[in-house]
């Protein structure tokens, strides 16, 4: 499901600030998880603190630390190390990347356990549980319905078989030795008219019984034939 989600255009994002520096409230769907989350990916940059040389990543990696300590409550002291020249948008982007160099966020579950969540695509999810309990109501319909099916059948002489097995038992050669026609009018009747009169007749009678058994006694095999 989560490489559907991904071609789909789904992403793990790190949204945390909105435009004004503040907590994003879209950023998950309840305070608990945006506390969650925002633990998460304070523990996640504080690693990646701890593994970066690069001065000014250090200095973005401190700042981001500084805001998300504020977001979470956390009194650090130390107020001159927030640089208000830093948007909220480079922020979100900076988590995102330092995330993922520190950790390979692909599916869901890693996504969740760096304090990400999920944001546009298409979620399958939802289609295979109805699918999958489509699937077992169909079962369970087959499993009470299909010996009833199947005993109607054998008493009825399995028709629909028998019509079908006549469109194969119908040429001129045969339908000779079956009449023994004696003139030639009986000659041309038996070797023209009665294969195509035959022909049509068993076909609409196979039609018409198969698609009253299926349509009318038995729809259950109709819905998983679809």
């Amino acid at each position: 499901m989560d490489l559907i989600f991904v071609a789909t255009g789904g992403l793990c994002r790190f949204d945390v600030l909105d435009t004004h520096g503040n907590l994003n409230l879209g950023f998950q769907d309840s305070n608990s998880r945006r506390a969650r989350s925002l633990l998460k990916i304070h523990s996640v940059l504080q690693r990646f603190q701890s593994t970066t040389q690069d001065e000014s990543k250090s200095r973005l990696v401190l700042h981001t630390l500084v805001k998300l300590g504020q977001l979470m409550g956390i009194s650090n002291g130390r107020p001159g190390l927030t640089d208000t020249r830093v948007l909220p948008s480079e922020i979100n982007i900076f988590i995102h990347d330092s995330i993922k160099s520190v950790k390979n966020i692909g599916s869901s579950a890693a996504c969740r356990a760096t304090g990400g969540h999920w944001k546009g695509g298409h979620d399958p999810s939802g289609h295979i549980f109805l699918n999958t309990l489509m699937i077992m109501f169909l079962l369970g319909e087959l499993d009470f319905f299909a010996p009833l099916a199947w005993s109607k059948l054998s008493d009825k002489g399995c028709r629909p078989l028998s019509y079908f097995i006549t469109l194969f038992n119908n040429s001129p050669l045969r339908n000779i030795m079956q009449r023994s026609p004696q003139t030639i009018g009986e000659i041309l009747w038996a070797m023209v008219f009665l294969p195509a009169w035959k022909c049509i007749r068993d076909l609409i009678r196979f039609v018409s019984v198969s698609v009253r058994y299926l349509a009318w006694e038995n729809p259950v095999l109709l819905l998983i034939g679809i």
